[in-house]
């Protein structure tokens, strides 16, 4: 399969989740190595096509749209909160109990591993650093521009590299390392985030080892995008493109389902 063919584009996070599944769905088996999804326009959706996702989520039994988006960017809680510290804080608050509150979140959230991550020397606000380092750099001007990195991925302490001297710099955060988090199908999926600074835009590169198209892709979707315009806003940036880099995307939902779904945002003239 030549690579162009693992390249699924859309302006926002409808039509994008409409060509990544439908990529997926013709595949063989249904599954597919190495998707690449591009939405020039992250953090945007059409109504309509949310309307034919929420559908077809609810008749099969799936999570809602919001449930998932909720796992990697609390949507209200950030409308209510007056900046990013007091978001980290309130959902650190929260954090115990949303962690006890469902089986799904047992052994965290994807938004806990950003402002209350597991770090070796005590838990780390990722999401505070990484927005005050891309202010500061914004300011300066002249600053590299692709090494602001955020991970999911609870590092091993036997494998963690020394802290090096503060050199201006952010160090390297570990993404890979044989910790639970690498059992199979369980969390995380989403192992890291990678932020790029040029020319006064925000990118975003997402990478997740495995992702349900149906049951997760258009949820994630919205949601790195939603978290992209956040982190964008706060470090007075504006908002670029946003690619999410899948090693393993399969659809999740019987193919005639999946077709009849589609159909009807065809023929909506959605696409």
């Amino acid at each position: 399969m030549q690579t162009s063919t693992r390249i699924a584009f859309g302006s926002d996070t409808g039509a994008a989740w409409v060509a990544a599944v439908d990529m997926v769905d013709r595949a063989p088996g249904r599954q597919l190595l190495q998707l690449h999804t591009h939405i020039s326009q992250p953090g945007t959706e059409n109504d309509a096509t949310r309307a034919v996702v929420a559908d077809l989520l609810h008749d099969t039994g799936k999570q809602p749209i919001d449930t998932v988006v909720n796992t990697l960017f609390p949507v209200h809680l950030a409308a209510r909160a007056a900046g990013p510290v007091e978001l980290a804080a309130r959902y650190r608050a929260l954090y115990p109990a949303l962690r006890k509150e469902s089986p799904l979140n047992g052994r965290g959230t994807y938004f806990g591993r950003l402002v209350d991550y597991p770090a070796r020397d005590g838990n780390i606000d990722q999401l505070n650093r990484l927005i005050n380092q891309l202010r500061r750099d914004h300011q300066k001007g002249g600053r590299p521009q692709a090494i602001y990195e955020n991970t999911s991925t609870v590092p091993h302490p036997r494998l963690e590299p020394p802290i090096e001297p503060d050199c201006g710099e952010p160090q390297g955060i570990p993404v890979y390392a044989p910790t639970p988090d690498t059992i199979p199908q369980s969390f995380p999926c989403l192992s890291h985030l990678s932020f790029q600074r040029v020319s006064g835009r925000l990118h975003l590169t997402a990478t997740y080892r495995s992702q349900y198209l149906i049951e997760r892709g258009y949820g994630n979707f919205l949601s790195l995008g939603l978290l992209q315009r956040y982190v964008a806003h706060h470090s007075g940036l504006d908002v670029g493109e946003l690619v999410v880099n899948t090693s393993y995307a399969t659809v999740d939902v019987a193919h005639k389902t999946v077709t009849s779904y589609l159909n009807r945002l065809t023929q909506g003239t959605l696409l």
